[in-house]
């Protein structure tokens, strides 16, 4: 039976230089279990991120006893407030929780940015007043905040609920037999699956994602254009939805 490391020698590299500038011991439990969560560390006054660790999760560095960890120098600069620009006109005021206990390590998982969280939205065509509302907010924000890299101010969309439409996930699944079922939905630089999550691949230009409770389709995303996600047209007629170009300020009809 291998005896588990309960103090870890690590060292630290440069991922500009490629050198090792520092080695530590530290106790295991000081540590993270894994590193897929954008990480900092401070040494000798400076902050650091991380950018890989070798190897990549507690049970292999407390079983070899040492852990490499490639660093990257954080540069802290003062930005004057009017300075700052948006990238993008909107983007959801909430996104969903992370499972606990969950890892995407050894997992095939959509990985988003945060931002990009249901910007290209399946939502019920009942709600059309409410997204109507959502456009509009939009819509001023190109008219009124936009600048030539940027915008001012950015709209944080409340999220709409496709929970009335009933759409069954393993219905949704069923329209698309020749999909790729993924191990689940995750953010860049977040440890962990969202909580009710799921993913599965149409084609190499197409994914769809989301979050369903008790079985039925809470949240359903598209990752692709509104032209690929027409494959999903009989659905969309059969449960009365409409897709959403939330960026592109577009809502078209199922």
């Amino acid at each position: 039976m291998s005896t588990r490391a309960t103090t870890i020698a690590v060292q630290f590299v440069d991922e500009a230089t490629g050198i090792v500038f520092a080695r530590s011991s530290i106790p295991s439990e000081s540590l993270p279990g894994t590193f897929e969560a954008d990480t900092t560390v401070s040494i000798a006054g400076e902050e650091w991120q991380v950018c890989s660790s070798t190897p990549g999760s507690r049970a292999e560095y407390e079983e070899r006893g040492t852990l490499s960890l490639v660093l990257r120098r954080i540069e802290v600069r003062e930005i004057a407030p009017g300075d700052i620009l948006f990238s993008l006109p909107t983007v959801a005021s909430r996104l969903p929780p992370i499972a606990e206990g969950t890892s995407k390590l050894g997992k095939r998982v959509l990985e988003l940015h945060e931002d990009d969280w249901c910007q290209l939205e399946v939502v019920a065509s009942a709600q059309r007043a409410a997204i109507e509302t959502e456009l509009a907010a939009i819509r001023r924000i190109y008219e009124e905040a936009g600048a030539p890299a940027g915008f001012k101010r950015t709209h944080l969309r409340r999220g709409l609920a496709l929970l009335e439409a009933r759409l069954p996930l393993a219905a949704l699944r069923a329209q698309l037999p020749s999909a790729v079922d993924l191990d689940g939905v995750g953010f860049q630089g977040v440890s962990g699956l969202v909580a009710g999550g799921f993913a599965f691949e149409v084609s190499p230009e197409l994914a769809l994602y989301g979050t369903a409770k008790e079985g039925i389709v809470e949240h359903l995303g598209v990752v692709g254009s509104a032209s690929e996600a027409a494959i999903l047209a009989p659905t969309m007629a059969e449960y009365a939805l409409v897709l959403v170009d939330w960026i592109r300020v577009k809502m078209l009809p199922g």
